[in-house]
Formats: structure tokens, C-alpha cells, sequence
């Protein structure tokens, strides 16, 4: 009897404490957590925007969206979100199946891939409401930001004016990752056509058998290379690639250009070097950076860093690279080296260490690939610019020809950094918006100028 009547006191507190649980646990649809907001896209012909979240087939429905319409949400979860805007006095919600978010991440430099590629002005994917307001011909670049799985969003200027618009990614070239090559003219006139996609395409090169070209892979067949200023398409049936630095173990020597001296505040990091670059652009398995500030060919009295003095280290620890890259330093000319004479073996003067460095790298390294280039277009004061004479009435074309007759001397590769024509416009550093936006003192770059620099170094290096 007694443990009836404590059963029948407890059946109301059980209850009780039972409602007010579940009463805890029903929210508010109108008071969410805080959380992003975002655009989204009726994804369905009609949508429906409901006045609980909790009860989707249900609910009341406070108002249709017609496919493709563009709306505010907050997300409350996965499934649910609710709409940034009052319905008759009430938010309402929206079910995540029926949306496309637009939740964008990162951004691609691609190629559209059809004859005809449409941007839409809704990634709505339901005829009517997808309308198209622009349309690329053949393979043009296009810088997009992901939305999802399918679709795409970009920019694009229509008669003056910037739009968005949305593209699907069947019409893009995102399978192939792109590598950088380059590649052998196979016929006696192999074609560089102005678009890739099928159909009838415009021939704006013929390119001789043997000549050589730099690019990289866009599709299965095709690659994109560079010809006379202006982007082409070429066919692996007319061209063969052979990137000649894959999986190579690189040394780069030089000096304070070398190390990427002033590209980050510590002024002398390697991280931001042009050398730092060179394993994507051109596949190296292992890259070493043995630029030093203030380094000359020459042995200078003040200095124990000169080329010929630190020779040593590209072969330390039994170390046997495949590849010697040298930017041959600019300090022998801004600090009033010498040139000496070809014939005369003096550690103090420029033809002097050059020629003991080449032969110590010959000596040493057999196998390797062994390049110099010359010094770049430098604006830097207080010392003297490339079009001044030094202290000894030296301009630096005579040290920058004094390269060029060690290198053939010795049969080495030879890159005319000075007159390269790319750097010399696109990173002149006399021109004062490129100096402003490239440089940090005439010579020495920041970080996008070294980016830079490691693309048209790397170009060079595959047509040289």
C-alpha cells in the first residue's frame, strides 16, 4: 500500500519534470545562434519557405520561391536555415535539399573548354530561369571562386559594366593539374591553333620541326604554351614534351638576388627567393639556395665570401648536384672589381675567379648541368645603376660580356639575364610604378617579384 501511494506521487513529478525537458529542448524558430550569413539560390522549380523548421512537409508555408530566385540565410544546421528577411511579421526556414548555398572557396585561374561556354545569371540548372547574359567563344581564361560540385562563379564585364555570373563545371578545364614543359615541334610544321575546343580552329603559328616552345598541360590532348606574346593551344600529336630538370636535385649559387634578400622582414630569408619556387615550376625533387649577400666572384680583402671561396660548399657532404644554376653576382661591378685580362688566373679580378670558379665546377661536378646567368636590370642607389659607369669607368654590359665569353669558354649554358626582354619591360625596375610594385630598392625584389622572376627564370631554363 505504501509503495502504491509513492508510485502515484511520482507519476505527476515525472511528468512534470518530462514536460519541462521537452519544453527546454523546443526553441524559438524566430531566436537562432548566431552564425554567417549566406546567399543562396532556390535550387527546385518552387521552393518553399516554411513558418517552423521543424516540420517540412507539415508546416505551414509562408511563401514559394521560383527556381533560381536569390535569397538571404543564416544556417541554424545542417538541414535547416532561416530566411533573412520577415514573412506577414515572421521569419521562415528553408530546408538545406532544396538551396544551393553559396559557401565560395578559393579561387582558379582556368580555361573555359566549349565552342560556346555560358555563364548564367543563376546557377539554377532548370531551363526557363537559367538564363544566359554572356557567352565565351573558345578557350578564354577565366578567374572563378567554387560554390559547390557544379557550379562556378566569376566576373564579367559586359558592355563597360562588372556582373556576376555563374558557369557549370562541365564547362571548365579543372581535371588536369597543370605542369610546366616544354615541347618539341614533331612535324616539319606543327600547328599553335588560337583555341582548343573541337570544331573548326584558327592556325596562328607553324612551328618548325625541332623548335621548342614553353607551356604547360591543359586536357587530356592539348597544352597551352606562349608565341609571340599572345596564348596558344597545341596538340600532343604535333608536339612531344620533355621537361629535361624533372626530378633533379638543383643547386642555385649567387648572391644577396639569389637568397631573396629584403622579401620578408628578416632581410636574408631563403623562404621568398625565386629559388623557392623552382620545385613546382619545373619538378625539381630537391632545391638548394646558396645565395649570399654581398658575395662577389672576386676575393675581396674585406670579405671571405667570394664565389671562389665558398666554391666548396656545392659539394659538401659528398653532396653531387644535377643542375648548377649561378646568377653571377652584380657586387664585382658595383663594388669596383677589377676585369683583369682572360689570360691572367688573379683571385682579385672578375675574368680571374670566374674562370677558377668554372673550372672548379667542371673539376668537380662533371655530370651536371652547369648554367650561369648574367646579372639583371638593377636602378638601386647609392651605388651605381646599369647604365652608369663604376669607379674604374666599368659598365656592367663589360662584366655581363665577360660572362658570356667564360661561359663559351668553357661550353657552358649561358641565360642573358640583363637583356632578358621580359624582365626589362614587364619588371623594369627604371619605371617607377614596377619599381614600386615589384622592387623594395632597385635590386632586390619582394615577394611578388620573386614570384614573378622564378616564372620567367623557369621559362627560360626549359627553352634555353
Amino acid at each position: 500500500m505504501t509503495l502504491k501511494r509513492h508510485t502515484q506521487k511520482a507519476i505527476p513529478i515525472i511528468f512534470t519534470a518530462t514536460l519541462l525537458l521537452i519544453l527546454l529542448h523546443i526553441k524559438d524558430p524566430d531566436v537562432v545562434k548566431a552564425s554567417a550569413q549566406l546567399t543562396a539560390f532556390a535550387y527546385r522549380k518552387t521552393v518553399n519557405i516554411y513558418s517552423n523548421p521543424h516540420y517540412r512537409h507539415t508546416g505551414r508555408t509562408l511563401k514559394k520561391l521560383s527556381g533560381g530566385q536569390e535569397i538571404s540565410i543564416t544556417p541554424i544546421n545542417k538541414s535547416w536555415n532561416r530566411v533573412n528577411f520577415l514573412i506577414n511579421g515572421h521569419y521562415g526556414y528553408v530546408h538545406s535539399n532544396d538551396i544551393l548555398k553559396d559557401e565560395s572557396t578559393g579561387s582558379y585561374h582556368i580555361y573555359s573548354l566549349r565552342k560556346h561556354t555560358n555563364i548564367y545569371n543563376t546557377p539554377y540548372p532548370y531551363g526557363k530561369k537559367n538564363t544566359v547574359f554572356y557567352s565565351i567563344r573558345g578557350s578564354q581564361s577565366l578567374t572563378v571562386v567554387r560554390m559547390d560540385r557544379n557550379w562556378y562563379k566569376t566576373v564579367v564585364t559586359v558592355k563597360g559594366k562588372h556582373d556576376t555570373g555563374y558557369v557549370h563545371h562541365n564547362d571548365l578545364n579543372l581535371a588536369v593539374t597543370q605542369k610546366n614543359n616544354h615541347y618539341y615541334a614533331s612535324k616539319s610544321a606543327s600547328n599553335v591553333y588560337a583555341d582548343a575546343y573541337s570544331g573548326v580552329r584558327s592556325i596562328i603559328a607553324r612551328i618548325p620541326r625541332g623548335h621548342v616552345l614553353y607551356g604547360h598541360s591543359f586536357s587530356g590532348n592539348w597544352n597551352i604554351v606562349t608565341i609571340n606574346g599572345r596564348t596558344g593551344f597545341i596538340h600532343n600529336a604535333d608536339f612531344y614534351k620533355n621537361n629535361s630538370f624533372h626530378r633533379n636535385f638543383l643547386i642555385a649559387f649567387g648572391d644577396s638576388v639569389t637568397r631573396g634578400s629584403s622579401a620578408d622582414i628578416d632581410n636574408g630569408t631563403t623562404q621568398y627567393s625565386w629559388v623557392h619556387y623552382l620545385p613546382s615550376e619545373l619538378g625539381l625533387s630537391r632545391v638548394e639556395n646558396y645565395g649570399v649577400s654581398g658575395s662577389a666572384v672576386a676575393v675581396r680583402s674585406d670579405r671571405k665570401d667570394s664565389f671562389q671561396e665558398r666554391e666548396s660548399w656545392i659539394n659538401s657532404h659528398g653532396k653531387h648536384p644535377d643542375t648548377i644554376l649561378v646568377i653571377v653576382s652584380i657586387n664585382d661591378f658595383r663594388h669596383d672589381v677589377p676585369l683583369g685580362s682572360f689570360d691572367v688566373r688573379s683571385r682579385y679580378t672578375f675574368f680571374g675567379g670566374l674562370r677558377n670558379f668554372s673550372e672548379y665546377l667542371q673539376r668537380n661536378n662533371p655530370k651536371a648541368k652547369i648554367i650561369y646567368m648574367t646579372p639583371l636590370t638593377q636602378n638601386a642607389v647609392p651605388t651605381y645603376s646599369t647604365y652608369e659607369k663604376n669607379g674604374l669607368g666599368l659598365s656592367q654590359d663589360q662584366y655581363a660580356a665577360a660572362i658570356k665569353r667564360t661561359a663559351s669558354y668553357y661550353g657552358l649554358e649561358l641565360i642573358d639575364m640583363q637583356h632578358d626582354r621580359f624582365v626589362n619591360t614587364q619588371m623594369n625596375p627604371f619605371d617607377p610604378a614596377i619599381k614600386k610594385q615589384y622592387y623594395t630598392d632597385g635590386l632586390h625584389m619582394n615577394k611578388a617579384g620573386y614570384f614573378l622572376l622564378s616564372k620567367e627564370i623557369a621559362r627560360r631554363l626549359l627553352n634555353n
